[in-house]
C-alpha cells in the first residue's frame, strides 16, 4: 500500500480518479457522497496546493459526488488539521471510535484461510476463533437509526456484551463516536429487559470471526454471509502502520455497517431474509 510520504507527485491525479471512480460506482447517493467525503480528506492530506485542490474539485464536480460547498467545507478542514489530517486520513472513513481514538477499517477479503494465512506469516499474534451473533435495538420510531447511533446485544463464546455507539462526528480527519460497553452474564434475559423496556429488535446478523493482534492493534477477520471481512481496531497511528504492513488499500475500504452493506445487498437481492444469517 502506498502511504502519503512514499507516494510520487505524478501518481497523485490518477490516486484520485481511481477514488472518485469508485465512490461514483456505489448504488446509494449518500453511500457516494460519504465515500467522496473520505477520499477528499485522504487526498488534500496527500497534496493541498491549489492546483491538485482544483483538479479534486472539478472530478467531483463532474461524477456529481457532493455539492461544491461540501467539498470546500472538506478542503478547509483538511487545511486547518494540517500535519495531524495526514495522520488520521490515511484510514479508510469508518474509523470511528471509543473515546480513546480506537479506529476501524473495513475492506472486502479475499478468501477467509489466504487472509488468515498472511496474518500468521506477518506474525500477528492468534486470539481464539470464534462465532458472533449481534442483535440491533432501536426505539418504535427508529430514532437510533436516524440519528446514527446503535445499541447492540453481542454473543460471542460465552461471552455477552451491551453496548452503545453515540453519535459520529469527526476530529483530526477521523469519525469518533462515544461507546460504552458492559458484560451481560445472562443475554435472553438481557433481551426480555429490552423488549419490556419498549425496545425491538431491528437487525440481527451472524459472522464467524477470527482475530490476531499487531503493531498494537486488534486485527479481525469477520467471514460473513455476504463475503469475508476485515477489521483493524487501534489508534491512528498503529492503524496505519498495521494497514501498511499488512497490505490492506485504503481504496478497498467499506465505509459501511453491516446493516447498511446488507440493506443494500438486500435491494438487489429481494428473496435475502430479512436477517443476515447464514443458512
Amino acid at each position: 500500500m502506498n502511504t502519503p510520504e512514499a507516494r510520487q507527485p505524478a501518481e497523485w491525479p490518477a490516486r484520485m480518479r481511481e477514488l472518485f471512480a469508485k465512490a461514483a460506482a456505489l448504488p446509494d447517493a449518500a453511500m457516494r457522497e460519504d465515500r467522496a467525503a473520505a477520499a477528499v480528506r485522504y487526498l488534500l492530506a496527500e497534496r493541498s496546493d491549489v492546483l491538485a485542490c482544483r483538479q479534486a474539485r472539478a472530478e467531483a464536480k463532474r461524477l456529481g459526488l457532493m455539492p461544491v460547498g461540501l467539498f470546500d467545507e472538506l478542503a478547509r478542514e483538511v487545511r486547518q488539521l494540517g500535519a495531524q489530517a495526514a495522520e488520521g486520513l490515511a484510514l479508510p472513513d469508518d474509523a470511528a471510535l471509543i473515546p480513546g481514538a480506537h479506529g476501524f477499517s473495513y475492506r472486502p477479503a479475499s478468501a477467509a484461510s489466504d487472509d488468515g494465512a498472511v496474518f500468521n506469516a506477518k506474525g500477528c499474534e492468534v486470539l481464539p476463533w470464534a462465532p458472533v451473533v449481534e442483535r440491533v435495538y432501536d426505539d418504535p420510531e427508529g430514532r437510533m437509526r436516524v440519528s446514527g447511533r446503535v445499541l447492540r446485544l453481542r454473543r460471542a463464546a460465552d461471552t455477552a456484551l451491551l453496548t452503545y455507539k453515540g453519535a459520529a462526528s469527526f476530529a483530526g480527519g477521523v469519525k469518533v463516536r462515544e461507546e460504552r460497553e458492559t458484560r451481560v452474564s445472562d443475554p435472553e434475559e438481557m433481551e426480555a429487559i429490552l423488549v419490556a423496556l419498549g425496545w425491538k429488535r431491528r437487525f440481527r446478523y451472524e459472522k464467524r470471526r477470527e482475530e490476531w493482534t499487531f503493531e498494537g492493534c486488534a486485527v479481525a477477520l469477520d467471514e460473513t454471509p455476504i463475503g469475508n471481512f476485515v477489521e483493524v481496531e487501534g489508534d491512528p497511528r498503529s492503524i496505519r502502520r498495521a494497514l501498511v504492513a499488512l497490505g490492506l488499500d485504503f481504496a478497498k475500504a467499506v465505509p459501511y455497517s453491516y446493516a447498511r452493506l446488507y440493506a443494500e445487498r438486500r435491494k438487489t437481492d429481494p428473496t435475502l431474509p430479512a436477517d443476515m444469517i447464514f443458512k
